[in-house]
């Protein structure tokens, strides 16, 4: 636990705020090598609001001591990054996995009525980097050293499983259970950098681009992307320098780089995106108009590349993937389907994300809004 006083203009000087950090002894001789975590909001003593109501982070943290408060409570980028091995990163997940269980048990024994949700963080952030179930070549690993962490992967699994039958056998009778997954996984083995195909393409300019943030030519650019999946005309009227006309210029564009998207192949043949989505098909709502053009579906084992998330322009539209990171799910949804099961009959065949809502509502008898477009898996 450290306290830093805050000596910034504005602050009052004796003011200080708290935060906790874990330190972990990697190395005594021949070389001092000492790892600190990301500091963390202090849960006991918060600086600023962490739950609602404000009290209750502290109530727990008085119950199981202080805990990880960060998004992402696994340090995934100290093991991208070179400053822990395999091992090293599995033992500070196992800590988060070990917190995350008893705030799930405080939550179980102080819950007495309403909706109980619980976010299982470890098997998305431990498969990110371990999970690996084919014998292609890992990119960081060898071959039994992926069979070997993507056999602890099995074994997560197995425990979260055994911690869910556990509360059916515990609460079953008493309560409705959903287990959901929003998503699956699969293989991260080669990227495609989006940007660098709409600048071979002629859709993105100049060729000497290095990056859509700082050095594109917006009045001969017709197409960019920007984030993992999202690839965005250059409509005129809605972006600053846009030079697509609405209409049929713009759908034009589209049909053309839906078809010419689709028809991208890797060196070995092997189709690299199984779907491209117009979210105007997609989509439904207000926010409709705030969404990508086109949402790219990557076929499985692929993904956008790590240049093209930040902006980037790469010499290479495709490239090995050479990140501990091993393993995603920003593929095309058919490819990474989630889970569902319940306690409670299920009777759609072929439930999606949507209708979670209206089911929990329906469960609890509380009309669906006419602004839901699911329906729950529960009606018959």
């Amino acid at each position: 636990k450290l306290t830093f006083a805050l000596s910034t203009p504005g602050f009052i000087p004796t003011q200080s705020v708290s935060g906790i950090c874990r330190f972990f002894l990697q190395e005594v001789s021949p070389n001092f090598r000492l790892y600190v975590t990301p500091i963390n909001i202090d849960p006991s003593a918060p600086a600023v609001q962490l739950s609602e109501p404000p009290s209750f982070v502290q109530d727990v943290s008085k119950k199981i001591g202080l805990h990880y408060t960060t998004g992402f409570q696994e340090d995934h980028k100290a093991r991208s990054n070179g400053v822990f091995v395999d091992d090293e990163f599995l033992k500070q997940a196992t800590i988060v996995l070990e917190e995350r269980l008893a705030l799930f048990e405080y939550a179980i024994e102080n819950y007495d009525d309403g909706l109980l949700f619980f976010y299982f963080s470890s098997s998305d952030l431990q498969s990110h980097m371990f999970w690996w179930n084919s014998d292609d070549k890992h990119p960081t690993r060898s071959g039994p050293e992926a069979r070997k962490y993507f056999e602890h992967i099995r074994r997560l699994y197995q425990r979260l499983d055994a911690i869910i039958g556990d509360i059916h056998d515990r609460y079953g009778s008493l309560a409705t259970i959903i287990v959901m997954s929003d998503h699956g996984f699969a293989n991260f083995g080669r990227q495609f950098n989006l940007n660098s195909w709409l600048r071979d393409f002629g859709y993105l300019n100049p060729r000497e681009c290095g990056s859509i943030l700082q050095d594109c030519d917006w009045s001969r650019t017709k197409a960019y992307g920007l984030g993992i999946n999202g690839l965005y005309l250059n409509l005129k009227g809605r972006e600053r320098d846009g030079i697509v006309e609405p209409g049929e210029e713009q759908e034009k564009l589209i049909k053309q780089l839906i078809a010419r998207l689709s028809a991208v192949r890797d060196y070995n043949g092997q189709k690299v995106i199984r779907n491209v989505y117009r979210a105007d098909k997609v989509y439904e709502g207000s926010a409709t108009e705030l969404a990508p053009d086109l949402i790219v579906g990557y076929a499985r084992g692929y993904r956008a590349s790590w240049a093209t998330c930040l902006g980037e322009l790469t010499a290479d539209v495709l490239m090995d993937n050479d990140a501990a990171w091993s393993a995603d799910h920003c593929a095309d949804a058919l490819e990474v389907p989630g889970i569902l099961c319940s306690n409670k009959p299920i009777h759609a065949a072929e439930p999606s994300l949507v209708d979670l809502a209206p089911s929990i509502l329906e469960d609890f008898g509380i009309p669906t809004p006419s602004t839901m477009i699911g329906r729950s898996i529960f009606s018959s």
